[in-house]
């Protein structure tokens, strides 16, 4: 379904880009478990918590998302495109 697929997208953009999923554990009761899900890209990591494995590794996933969009993309200008003389 579209909403599982866009669901999956920033796990999919992590794992792309080499990242590693570590599942650190789950706690409370059967009923109401709590899981933590650390995500490593490089030397980044983040961590998300979720009332399942499949939402804390996605929460883990755009945490890290978002610390990554905040690195300079270039190391240099970008470079300019032209369509003719």
């Amino acid at each position: 379904s579209v909403v599982s697929l866009i669901s999956s997208i920033p796990i999919s953009i992590v794992e792309k880009e080499g990242g590693k999923v570590d599942r650190k554990h789950a706690s409370g009761p059967p009923h109401m478990k709590s899981f933590l899900t650390r995500v490593t890209v490089g030397e980044f990591s983040a961590e998300g918590e979720g009332n399942s494995k499949k939402l804390s590794k996605k929460r883990a996933a755009l945490s890290i998302l978002q610390e990554l969009k905040k690195l300079p993309c270039c190391l240099g200008p970008a470079p300019e495109v032209g369509f003719g003389p």
